[in-house]
């Protein structure tokens, strides 16, 4: 019964308005916060710590067209890329140095042609093959070498030259029934494989085989030794899509790589630098209405300084009367933040939904990290109105 004294003197309109601008603060932060996590996680591949990967080289020119030889990338500047922000590691793409003729042979279904073509290979570091790939290793002796191909590559020959050619399409599947046979021939001699499809790579825009076959052969047929070999590319391991400071790195320093790339990396940081301003816009209108909510309560409690008076005088204490503002305000501030968050939720699936229908596949719903703000919001509200409060009643209460 004493509890309703201590809020004869509040004005339900301003009660209203600072829980209206707290609101419309907070919904303001959650969603742009909720909505840049969802776009950050689609430009991520699904998973905002998933590691990106992408291949570099340098940018040709004339000089190499009229005098010959090509640039390729010294230990030092392999090294300079693993110290750029955002970059986890870098790793050069190992290439054949001989020259290699692979054929399909049969697979015993009609109308399945025998191709035959020159290619080269490449690998990489076991660290930088794709986790999907399985049996993606050989020993010396061995004589089977896991191919991994490009996706691109199938799709090419499915929409382009089987069509001229009246050959039949091909799916993933029957490609990995076949076996191939692989020539190779260097300077020192050659030598015959077989070749065996260990999958499809999107990581790379290359023909893979393990980095220990390519390294003996290279020695074998061309006598270069292990890690002596012109390094042409260099693939990177990165915390994310590109950011501004590796874009401007490749540009410096005459690095180019695929042009979806640049343009992701371009959209990525224009989207990020939106919702970042409007998650600061939010955050400054939180802290704004969340001082007037404080101020508030200062406000009700010294128009009460009679009724906390009486109250001390009649034997309530001041932790009594202290628990009794935390606990009102504390119901109204929990109630606005599960308003906010629903709000958020609703605002996030319908964003989804819409994005959907563009072509976009964004998860809705409530992520982590929205729900953490939440709680450190609640914690900082409670600690600033805790220590208004507190010093209100005790200068007041007897």
């Amino acid at each position: 019964m004493w509890k309703a004294l201590l809020f004869r003197h509040s004005r339900p309109w301003q009660l209203v308005s600072a829980l209206t601008g707290t609101g419309l603060g907070l919904l303001l932060l959650l969603s742009s916060i909720q909505v840049y996590l969802n776009i950050s996680e689609y430009l991520n591949g699904g998973d905002i710590n998933q590691p990106r990967y992408m291949v570099i080289n340098k940018r040709a020119n004339m000089l190499n067209t009229l005098f010959g030889g090509q640039k390729g990338f010294s230990a030092e500047e392999l090294d300079n890329l693993k110290k750029i922000k955002g970059v986890r590691n870098a790793a050069g793409l190992t290439s054949s140095q001989f020259k290699v003729n692979m054929s399909m042979e049969d697979i015993g279904m009609e109308g399945i042609p025998q191709l035959q073509t020159e290619l080269f290979f490449e690998s990489v570091p076991a660290a930088f093959a794709d986790n999907s790939i399985t049996d993606f290793k050989w020993t010396p002796g061995d004589s089977v070498i896991p191919v991994v191909l490009p996706r691109d590559y199938i799709k090419l020959y499915n929409f382009g030259f089987a069509p001229s050619q009246g050959l039949p399409q091909l799916t993933e599947s029957m490609v990995g029934l076949a076996t191939f046979r692989i020539r190779l021939k260097g300077p020192k001699g050659q030598a015959n494989f077989k070749g065996k499809l260990a999958g499809f790579t999107e990581r790379v825009n290359s023909i893979l085989v393990p980095q220990t076959f390519l390294d003996a052969m290279n020695s074998q047929l061309s006598g270069i030794e292990s890690g002596k070999a012109k390094v042409s590319r260099v693939i990177l391991e990165c915390e994310g899509a590109m950011t501004g400071d590796l874009h401007e790195y490749f540009t410096e320093n005459g690095y180019e790589t695929g042009e979806d790339v640049l343009r992701n990396a371009k959209l990525s940081a224009l989207l990020k630098t939106i919702m970042s301003f409007l998650a600061f816009i939010g955050a400054v209108i939180v802290l704004i209405s969340l001082l007037g909510f404080v101020l508030y309560a200062q406000l009700v409690i010294n128009r009460s300084t009679y009724e906390i008076e009486t109250l001390s005088r009649l034997g309530v204490t001041s932790r009594e009367m202290i628990t009794a503002y935390l606990v009102y305000y504390g119901k109204l501030m929990i109630g606005l933040l599960l308003l906010a968050i629903a709000s958020t939720w609703i605002i996030s699936s319908w964003f989804a939904h819409y994005l959907k229908g563009k072509g976009f596949e964004i998860d809705g719903g409530i992520s982590i990290g929205v729900l953490i703000m939440s709680v450190l919001f609640v914690s900082v509200y409670w600690l600033l109105q805790g220590i208004s409060i507190v010093r209100s009643i005790r200068k007041i209460a007897v």
